[in-house]
């Protein structure tokens, strides 16, 4: 017979995966319908370029992270500090991409 008073607790998480200050919430992402198709959508474009502008810690990595991974896209990130320049950002951009050349000229190999 089904006792109506017992219910399933929830999964239990960690502490550092609810507080995620230093990357992306997965767990605690709440979804934005019209904010996350406008994104997606952006995303899909070819030659799209996206600026995301906001307060400190008001989810814009996460939001873009979490897109990507639903669109299980493969993606480097990098930081605008204090005192970095445009040219900066760009090779530390491009010192992440290594591991997409190496897999891309492997599948080139593979197939010739």
């Amino acid at each position: 017979m089904h006792n109506p008073f017992t219910f399933a607790f929830p999964r239990k998480y960690s502490l550092d995966q609810i507080f995620t200050p230093t990357r992306a919430a997965t767990f605690t992402y709440v979804e934005r319908p019209a904010l996350d198709y406008e994104l997606r959508r952006c995303l899909n474009l070819p030659g799209t370029q996206i600026v995301l502008f906001g307060h400190t810690g008001g989810g814009k990595t996460t939001l873009v992270i979490n897109e990507l991974n639903k669109l299980r896209r493969k993606f480097v990130t990098t930081s605008c500090v204090e005192g970095m320049t445009v040219d900066g950002l760009i090779a530390s951009a491009f010192d992440q991409l290594g591991a997409f050349y190496a897999e891309s000229q492997s599948s080139c190999e593979a197939t010739s």
